[in-house]
């Protein structure tokens, strides 16, 4: 016998001889997972919660989606009227954004004539409206009814199928949790995943206040004067409005922060569903019985809540990814501009934009990493399920395996922008590379062209332009 066929005779033993492993984490419901962040996005006025009025039982949803129990009841009163409070203080930060918007683009349009300052000035009113954006998208879909309230209920609803899905499928007695290691493990989990939110909330909260704190810097540290005050206080420079207006920093770094931190916190649980799922599954494959039929259905059919989560996800987050990508990364071209070409080696304009870069990459990666971490998850599968191999050939069984094979290798699962294209690790390198190229053109023609050839370049464009009095007649 070769020592290969000795090699694999004993690493089958070691499969079938291992303990099974009970550490297999039970799904979070709607608020165990993201109680911290929710309160803190209804402070800052980001979020606000509408009860699901809708059936949220039929028959026509895809597979493994539809009857679920009922495991999100009707609110309270009291808590009906704290919700209709939240939605109107939500609706007058979302007003109170666009009318600084508004008023910024007012002050731009007055003053234009401070040299480099004017594209900083520019930078400032993208934010603006990109915060203004992103908070009436959060607004639109916690406030319909087929959105966010729908997504929650479906959350817990479905979080509640998996679990019965999980306990009443035949697998060997020895892989399954017992009733009392489930409930350990319920009473258990939300701790963890509460410190997850807690972390994001204390993350977004810290940076929102070092955002705030160099605003006030910014505009009162050097002297109140046009160069740097002119994105909070602009047109009207006076100390009292200046020191008003600065509310509107709180809640503009909010709604630049936290609905990605909420996208990123919701990815990872979705990643983290799939992720127990094949923990289960590798369960299965390492016990001592083979798989049969019902058990591998039971993890197709599971598999398929999750992709629907993942489905309900993407309708309510696509508009709000499809902004960030549409916004923040011809954003990230402009600042690279500014710096290779308009800094000129002013330090103060060097830092700010550095800043700005800074901040529009992170609110465009960390979402995107996230987002392929989903896709990854959900594929995951796709390997065990193609080397899933059986002593006796069972047709029945390889019905069910090629159903599983064709949702794992159809189309793509995963969080989408506007659902043009799903997000996966190949078209967030393809973004980075197609920035990093562009970064290189720059790099290369600041080289080979120096800054003060284009500035006598632009001088003589403006000094041969004819200029025509208003008395002059004509053609």
């Amino acid at each position: 016998m070769n020592r290969i066929a000795v090699i694999g005779k004993m690493e089958s033993a070691t499969k079938q001889d291992q303990p099974p492993r009970n550490d297999v984490k039970v799904n979070l419901l709607w608020n165990e997972m993201l109680e911290p962040l929710l309160l803190t996005l209804k402070i800052v006025g980001v979020y606000h919660e509408t009860a699901f009025e809708g059936a949220l039982k039929t028959q026509g949803q895809a597979e493994g989606s539809g009857w679920f129990p009922d495991a999100d009841p009707e609110p309270p009163r009291s808590k009906s009227w704290r919700n209709g409070i939240s939605r109107v203080y939500h609706a007058l930060v979302c007003i109170y954004l666009w009318l600084n918007t508004i008023r910024m683009t007012y002050a731009i349009a007055l003053n234009d004539r401070y040299g480099i300052f004017s594209q900083e000035l520019i930078t400032m009113q993208v934010y603006f409206y990109i915060v203004s954006i992103c908070n009436t998208i959060m607004f639109v879909v916690c406030y319909r009814d087929k959105c966010m309230p729908y997504f929650r209920r479906h959350w817990n609803s479905s979080v509640t199928s998996l679990q019965t899905r999980r306990t009443h499928c035949s697998l060997d007695k020895t892989t399954l949790n017992t009733k009392d290691e489930i409930n350990e493990n319920q009473h258990k989990t939300p701790v963890r995943y509460n410190k997850w939110a807690m972390l994001v909330t204390v993350t977004c909260t810290c940076v929102m206040l070092i955002n705030i704190a160099g605003m006030v810097f910014s505009t009162f540290g050097f002297g109140l004067n046009p160069l740097t005050s002119m994105g909070i206080c602009g047109p009207w420079l006076s100390e009292p409005f200046c020191g008003i207006n600065l509310i509107f920093a709180v809640y503009s770094n909010a709604a630049y922060a936290f609905p990605g931190a909420l996208f990123s916190l919701i990815c990872h649980n979705i990643s983290l569903q799939f992720e127990n799922l094949s923990e289960e599954f590798d369960q299965a494959l390492n016990s001592s019985h083979p798989i049969d039929k019902k058990t591998l259905n039971c993890f197709r059919r599971r598999h398929a809540v999750i992709c629907h989560t993942v489905e309900v996800a993407d309708d309510v987050f696509s508009p709000f990814v499809g902004v960030v990508y549409l916004t923040n990364i011809p954003l990230i071209i402009f600042l690279l501009y500014e710096l290779f070409y308009l800094a000129n080696g002013n330090l103060l304009y060097i830092s700010m934009t550095l800043c700005w870069l800074l901040v529009c990459s992170t609110n465009v990666l960390l979402p995107s990493l996230f987002a392929v971490q989903v896709y990854e998850k959900a594929h995951s599968l796709r390997r065990r399920v193609h080397e899933l191999q059986m002593d006796t050939f069972d047709s029945d069984l390889s019905q069910v395996q090629l159903l599983f094979l064709a949702r794992l290798d159809g189309p793509e699962i995963g969080m989408t922008a506007l659902g043009c294209f799903v997000i996966t690790k190949e078209r967030v390198l393809a973004v980075v590379s197609t920035l990093i190229t562009y970064f290189t053109i720059l790099l290369q023609f600041q080289q080979t062209t120096p800054t003060t050839d284009i500035t006598m370049a632009t001088t003589n464009m403006t000094t041969n332009i004819p200029s025509f009095s208003r008395t002059s007649p004509e053609p």
